[in-house]
């Protein structure tokens, strides 16, 4: 392959990360990364390449991760991707196939696009909710019901009939089993998240001890341990009723949970990134959730780029 062509498949693979990264595939865009990929050797290789980078720092570096937001200009843009594409040349190729993820993903049983919400009743009667962004798969058999977080985010009522069989929850850290309950899953990055509201789950940790967790408690995990367990209740069930309670929350914080139901940018500058905010905020209208802090706390919401790019600073 030569220089040239390097170069372009490396900054073609460059901008499908960014994309990705900003929430901008729809299904539609999803086939055509798919067939970008297919197309040749030299295409999968830089796409291992691109996601190694997101797997070693968690996200874009800082300087490009506004990319298609701060630099409009076909210049810049060329500019930024061709700075992209030189951290995807200089990560390690140690992969013999690319990340299945994002196949997985779009195959799941269940699956919901951003901004979206979905309840579900599998076939013993548990019923489950999905939250934003999110995607399981559902198998069960003679031995066991299992559900597999593949992303995002699930609340789920246990059946209250009489099945003998274990109900489990499996996310990347670990597993879990419910002991009649209701709770709430989270999947993160290095972490997943339970708060339990009924009843009591035993986590499992991959390659740590089992630890139970009951009602009211809820807890960090990764693949070694659970972190320290903190009180937990209803609100952090919220969302399934369409609402984010907030109790003296930092509003970076805030703002990164209510960025989960848009496709278009959110972001807080430093000075007020620690303003502690509190309220019952809708997920079905960020703009009115925003409008509420602005009317609330010292805070402008500035709008760009025909409202895909919001801003809130100090007033």
């Amino acid at each position: 392959m030569s220089i040239t062509l390097e170069r372009k498949v490396l900054e073609e693979a460059a901008d499908w990360l960014i994309k990705m990264q900003e929430g901008l595939m729809d299904d539609a865009e999803i086939n055509r990364f798919k067939q970008w990929l297919a197309r040749s050797n030299a295409h999968r290789q830089a796409w291992l390449r691109a996601e190694k980078i997101t797997t070693k720092l968690g996200t874009l570096p800082p300087s490009i991760g506004m990319a298609t937001l701060d630099r409009p200009s076909n210049l810049e843009r060329r500019e930024v991707l061709a700075k992209l594409a030189l951290f995807i040349a200089a990560a390690p190729v140690g992969w013999s196939v690319w990340d299945i993820t994002h196949k997985q993903l779009h195959i799941a049983d269940y699956r919901t696009r951003v901004g979206e919400q979905q309840k579900v009743t599998i076939a013993d009667g548990s019923q489950i909710t999905l939250n934003t962004d999110t995607a399981i798969d559902v198998s069960l058999s003679n031995e066991q019901r299992l559900i597999v977080l593949r992303q995002g985010e699930i609340y789920i009522e246990t059946s209250h009939r009489n099945d003998p069989r274990p109900f489990l929850v499996s996310s990347a850290q670990g597993q879990l089993r419910a002991l009649g309950t209701r709770f709430t899953v989270r999947q993160f990055t290095d972490t997943s998240h339970l708060a339990v509201l009924e009843g009591a789950v035993e986590v499992t940790p991959a390659n740590g001890p089992a630890v139970v967790i009951t009602a009211g408690q809820q807890t960090p995990f990764d693949a070694h341990q659970t972190d320290k367990i903190m009180p937990a209740d209803d609100l952090n069930a919220a969302w399934t009723n369409g609402m984010l309670m907030a109790d003296a929350m930092p509003l970076q914080t805030l703002c990164d949970d209510l960025s989960r139901f848009r496709n278009s940018r959110l972001r807080v500058e430093p000075a007020i990134a620690n303003l502690a905010v509190s309220g019952a905020f809708p997920l079905s209208d960020i703009n009115k959730a925003l409008d509420m802090l602005a009317a609330t706390y010292p805070i402008t919401v500035n709008k760009a780029l025909f409202g895909y790019m919001t801003t809130l600073s100090p007033k």
